[in-house]
């Protein structure tokens, strides 16, 4: 049997409504939020109809108000890893900018025949040493 939605908590702005739903979402409470359209439509019907209000089912509606006040101890997942950083094949570093080499040659051809005849090819360059090189290089797959 379903659970009846009541009302925790009512804001004047539905983006705060809004706000207030995904932070129970993060905490595994299923919410909506009513009335947001009227709210939207003439923000002067906010009092009228008692602001946008933020549902839970009843039987969430007490972790539901520990949450928005921030009472409860909300357990996170751990941090999602790092993406791959291009390391310069001669230095190790990874103070590392993508560049194109051949651009001059692109531009003049783009100049001269109207379109360009090639694209330059996609490269990384180090920073430190200064070396170019032109396929990804991992951390990952160096160790």
């Amino acid at each position: 049997m379903s659970d009846k939605f009541v009302a925790v908590q009512a804001y004047s702005q539905p983006l705060e409504a809004d706000i207030a739903r995904s932070a129970l979402e993060a905490a595994g409470i299923p919410a909506t939020v009513a009335d947001t359209n009227l709210v939207n439509m003439n923000w002067l019907f906010s009092n009228a109809v008692g602001g946008v209000k933020l549902l839970v089912p009843e039987s969430y509606a007490e972790e539901a108000r520990a949450v928005l006040t921030g009472e409860a101890d909300i357990q996170t997942e751990a941090p999602a890893e790092l993406p791959d950083l291009n390391v310069c094949p001669e230095c190790g570093g990874s103070n590392t900018i993508d560049t194109r080499r051949g651009r001059r040659w692109t531009f003049l051809t783009w100049l001269l025949a109207g379109v360009p005849l090639f694209y330059p090819p996609k490269g990384f360059r180090c920073r430190d040493c200064g070396s170019v090189w032109r396929e990804r290089i991992s951390r990952r797959h160096n160790t």
